[in-house]
C-alpha cells in the first residue's frame, strides 16, 4: 500500500540488503581477526579476546609492529619519554619528562602541559566543564585559563534585562546578590539592569534594599563594617578616588534600616571638594579647609610656609577661579613639613643624628640621603643620586653591575660586541665606555647571549616556528631551531620571508592570509588546514593537526573536514555502523560515504555516542 511496515522483531546481528545478517560466529578454528586494537581468536565457535590490546594497533588479525624510525635524529613521545631515531631504532631518553611530553619535547612546567596537576584549577583550555555561572551566579560569558593555570572570570558578564522602564518611577530591588535598577540606553529607552555591581558575599558584602516604593535604594553593603546602631545618625567618609581635576570626594552616609531588619550606613550624597574647600578633613572626612584662607587669592607679600608641622602652604594658579589662590596639602603619614634652603615647603622624613647617611633604591635610582637641619628640624635631604641601568636590588642599595667590564673604556682599541656570561651582552656606547645589557629582561624574557647577540633559545633541533612583524608592511618570518657553538637557538631562515599582501598574518600556523570573495571562494585544504572565506579575508576553518584534510560534500555544501583516516568508500551516501576507541574511551556511531574534492569518496564520521563499556566483537557497536 505504499507504506514501509516494520518486522515484528529487529535483526539481532544487523540488517543487510533487506535481510537479517546471520549469527557472526567463527567457523574456522584458530582463525584470527581484529576488534579495534584487540586480536580475537576463533576457539570452539566463539571469538576470544587476547589478554592485552595491541600497543601500536591491530591489522588483519595481528598486532602491528612498533613503527621504525626513518629520519635520523627524529624525535617522538612515548608516554613521558622522549625517543630519538638513531640508526633506524627509537632510543629512549635517560630520564622521563617531569611534566609530560608532547610532540617530541618536554613540557617545561606543570602549567600548560595539557593536564590537571596538583594545585591547578585548569590547564590550557581544561576548565572541567565549569561555566561563569559556577563562580558568579547569574553571569554568562566565557571562562578561560590564565597563565597561572587558574580560572579567569574577567570575561563573565552580567545579564541585562531588556524591558522598558522609567528611571523616575522604577522601584529598585535585589536579585540575589545583584542590585536591580533602571538605566537609559542610547535610544533613551529605559532598560532594567541586573546589577552593574556584584555584591561579593565572600568579602562580607550583601545586596540590601533600604526604604520602599520609588524611594527604595538597592546597593552593596558590608554587613560588618557598615553596621550602625543609631537610626538617622550621619557620618562622612573621604573617598580617595579622585576625578580628572584631582580633587577628593566627601561621601555622606546615614544609618538606615535595611530589608533584613538591621541597621546599616547607606550613602545619600557625594560632594566633590571644590576650590574654596579643596580638602577632605581628616577629623570629619568632610570637605573643608586645612588652613584659614585656603582657596582665597594670594596676597602680594605671600611667602610659602608650613602649618601645624604637617601642612605645606603654597600659592598656585586655580583654573576654576582663573587666579592664584592659597593651597594647602597635608604630608603623608610619618613625614613632616619643612621649608628647604630655597624657601619652598616640602615633606621630609625625620631623622635623629645630624650627618647620618642612608642609601635607598627608588624608581631605578640609587639615592643617598644625609640627616640635615632645616630650621629646628632634622630631616633626610637628598645628597647624591645615580641612575641604575640594571636596578639597585643589592643589599647596600647601590647600582647593580652585570659585568666586571661594565663602564670600562672601549675607546682605545677596536671593540667587538660580545657576550659576558650566559645572558649579558657587552657593547661600546656613544661615550666610549662598555655598556652591559641583560638579554633576559622583561622585554626578552628567557633570551640568552650568543655570538654577540641576544637570541631566544630552543630545545628541539630542526623545530620550526613563525613570527609576524608589523611596520610599513606585514611580513611572515620563519625560524628554525639550530645549533650554535654553545647551545641551540632560534635562527631565522632569511630566504623564507613572505610579505603578506593582505596585511593579515597568522604566526600560529605560519601563514599570510589572502583576500577573498565569499561569493566565489571555493573551500580548500592547505595541507592540514581547512580554509574558508569570511567575505573579505581567508580564515582557518579547522586545523587537522596529524589527521587528514579533505573538502567533502556535506548535504550539498562543501566544507574542509578533518578525517581520522583516509578510508575510501564506494558510493556517496552509503552508511556503515562502527565502534572505535578514542583516548581510552569507546564510542559507537555511523559513517557516511561522502564525495571529496580529489575525486575520491571517503567515510565521514557522522555521529558518535559514548559506550558504557567496550565495542562488540565486530567493531560495529557498543558491546552492551
Amino acid at each position: 500500500g505504499g507504506t514501509w511496515v516494520d518486522a515484528d522483531e529487529p535483526c539481532e546481528f544487523g540488517c543487510e540488503a533487506g535481510s537479517c545478517k546471520p549469527d557472526p560466529q567463527c567457523v574456522e578454528e584458530n582463525e584470527v581477526q581484529c576488534a579495534g586494537d584487540v586480536v580475537q581468536t576463533c576457539i570452539g565457535g566463539t571469538w576470544v579476546d587476547a589478554d592485552e590490546p595491541c600497543e601500536f594497533g591491530c591489522e588483519e588479525g595481528s598486532c602491528k609492529p612498533e613503527p621504525q624510525c626513518v629520519e635520523e635524529n627524529e624525535v617522538q613521545c612515548a608516554g613521558d619519554l622522549i625517543q630519538t631515531c638513531i640508526e633506524g631504532q627509537w632510543t629512549d631518553a635517560a630520564e622521563p619528562c617531569e611534566y609530560g611530553c608532547y610532540e617530541g619535547a618536554c613540557f617545561q612546567s606543570a602549567c600548560g602541559n595539557l593536564r590537571l596537576d596538583d594545585g591547578e584549577e585548569c590547564d590550557d583550555e581544561l576548565l572541567g566543564e565549569k561555566t561563569c555561572g559556577d563562580f558568579i551566579p547569574m553571569s554568562t560569558g566565557e571562562l578561560y585559563c590564565n597563565t597561572d593555570c587558574h580560572i579567569e572570570t574577567s570575561f563573565c558578564t552580567l545579564p541585562v534585562e531588556d524591558s522598558p522602564c522609567d528611571p523616575a518611577s522604577f522601584i529598585e530591588s535585589c536579585d540575589g546578590i545583584y542590585p536591580v535598577f533602571c538605566t537609559l540606553d542610547e535610544e533613551e529607552n529605559g532598560v532594567v539592569v541586573n546589577g552593574s555591581v556584584y555584591c561579593d558575599d565572600d568579602e562580607g558584602m550583601a545586596c540590601l534594599v533600604f526604604g520602599s516604593g520609588t524611594d527604595a535604594y538597592a546597593g552593596c553593603v558590608h554587613t560588618t563594617d557598615d553596621a550602625c546602631s543609631t537610626l538617622d545618625e550621619k557620618i562622612y567618609r573621604c573617598d580617595t578616588t579622585t576625578d580628572y581635576q584631582q580633587k577628593p570626594f566627601s561621601l555622606e552616609l546615614v544609618c538606615s534600616q535595611a530589608n533584613d531588619g538591621n541597621l546599616y550606613y547607606k550613602p545619600v550624597s557625594k560632594e566633590m571638594c571644590e576650590a574654596q574647600t579643596p580638602s577632605c578633613l581628616s577629623e570629619t572626612q568632610q570637605c573643608g579647609q586645612l588652613i584659614e584662607g585656603e582657596g582665597t587669592e594670594c596676597p602680594e607679600d605671600f611667602i610659602p610656609s608650613c602649618a601645624a608641622g604637617e601642612i605645606m602652604v603654597d600659592c598656585d594658579y586655580d583654573d576654576a577661579q582663573e587666579k592664584n589662590v592659597i593651597t594647602a596639602e597635608a604630608c603623608p603619614s610619618g613625614q613632616v613639613c619643612a621649608v628647604n634652603n630655597a624657601g619652598y615647603p616640602g615633606c621630609f622624613e625625620e631623622c635623629m643624628t645630624e650627618g647620618e647617611t642612608v642609601i635607598r633604591c627608588e624608581a631605578g635610582y640609587s639615592r643617598t640621603y644625609v640627616c640635615s637641619s632645616l630650621g629646628e628640624q632634622f630631616v633626610y635631604l637628598l645628597d647624591d643620586y645615580e641612575s641604575c641601568l640594571h636596578g639597585c636590588d643589592t643589599p647596600d642599595k647601590t647600582c647593580l653591575k652585570l659585568s666586571e667590564q661594565e663602564d670600562q673604556s672601549c675607546e682605545s682599541d677596536p671593540f667587538e660586541t660580545k657576550c659576558d656570561g650566559t645572558d649579558v651582552l657587552l657593547t661600546c656606547n656613544t661615550t666610549y665606555t662598555i655598556e652591559a645589557t641583560s638579554c633576559n629582561n622583561e622585554y626578552m624574557s628567557g633570551y640568552v647571549c650568543d655570538n654577540g647577540k641576544c637570541v631566544e633559545p630552543c630545545e628541539t633541533l630542526e623545530e620550526i616556528k613563525y613570527s609576524c612583524t608589523y611596520s610599513d608592511i606585514v611580513e611572515l618570518h620563519k625560524y628554525v631551531c639550530a645549533s650554535s657553538d654553545t647551545q641551540m637557538i632560534w635562527t631565522e631562515d632569511i630566504t623564507a620571508v613572505e610579505v603578506c599582501e593582505s596585511d593579515i598574518c597568522d604566526e600560529s600556523y605560519g601563514k599570510c592570509m589572502s583576500t577573498c570573495d565569499a561569493a566565489t571562494f571555493v573551500p580548500r585544504c592547505d595541507g592540514k588546514l581547512g580554509m574558508m572565506c569570511n567575505g573579505e579575508h581567508e580564515y582557518i576553518f579547522d586545523d587537522c593537526e596529524k589527521d587528514y584534510c579533505h573538502v567533502l560534500d556535506l548535504n550539498g555544501d562543501k566544507w574542509p573536514t578533518c578525517l581520522k583516516a583516509e578510508e575510501e568508500c564506494p558510493t556517496p551516501t552509503d552508511r556503515t555502523n562502527y565502534c572505535t576507541q578514542i583516548d581510552g574511551l569507546y564510542f559507537e556511531g555511523y559513517r557516511s560515504c561522502r564525495a571529496s574534492d580529489d575525486g575520491k569518496n571517503y567515510y565521514y564520521d557522522e555521529l558518535l555516542y559514548e559506550c558504557s563499556g567496550t565495542c562488540n566483537a565486530e567493531g560495529t557497536a557498543c558491546a552492551d
